[in-house]
């Protein structure tokens, strides 16, 4: 079993055995914050009731539904730009993917998300920077290391700007971008970009 299949065995297995739903305190598992967002952490911060957790607790289950949450949007972004590229056709047709962007992409996400249409061409247009140009960013966002925030930084300071600056720019402080602020991110992409 994967660190994260163990631990959501283990948590269910043994907490829903005692009355987990029932107890008076609620138990997060230890290695809580090295569980890769996805499934397994969904199931275990959904089994969760914050208010039977203690103050240490209660940081840690923010922090992961933090975590899973950027995950998410991270999924929801690459869906997005996928839109951009599948033509419209039937349900049944064997057509997944075209090499050029979609005319019409932009009202499909409008419609299925119930966005204006600038919202939407601007969601869009993120959606297909992030996971083109600026997939390193993207990465970092599906595996909840970068929430939504910090990515839209890096996506109006880069997503102008050549690949190779880009890359250079990426190389220096993509790793350090979850310990700062939206605007120490931004002035320090600003002072590299300049």
């Amino acid at each position: 079993l994967s660190a994260g299949a163990e631990a959501l065995y283990l948590l269910t297995c043994r907490e829903m055995a005692d009355g987990w739903l029932d107890s008076e305190r609620h138990l997060l598992p230890d290695g809580l914050e090295g569980i890769i967002p996805g499934p397994y952490l969904a199931a275990i911060v959904g089994s969760v009731d914050p208010s039977k957790l203690n103050g240490h607790d209660v940081v840690r289950l923010m922090q992961a539904r933090a975590r899973l949450s950027t995950h998410d949007e991270a999924g929801k972004l690459a869906a997005m730009a996928e839109v951009a590229f599948a033509p419209p056709c039937d349900p049944d047709s064997g057509v997944l993917r075209s090499s050029d962007e979609m005319e019409y992409a932009a009202v499909e996400v409008a419609a299925s998300l119930t966005l204006t249409r600038r919202m939407s061409e601007i969601e869009l247009s993120r959606a297909v920077s992030l996971t083109g140009r600026l997939v390193r960013v993207w990465r970092s966002m599906y595996g909840g290391e970068l929430d939504l925030a910090r990515v839209k930084v890096f996506d109006q300071m880069l997503g102008h700007l050549p690949a190779e600056t880009v890359d250079a720019v990426l190389d220096l402080e993509l790793d350090d971008a979850a310990g700062l602020t939206t605007g120490q991110l931004r002035a320090r992409l600003g002072r590299l970009v300049l």
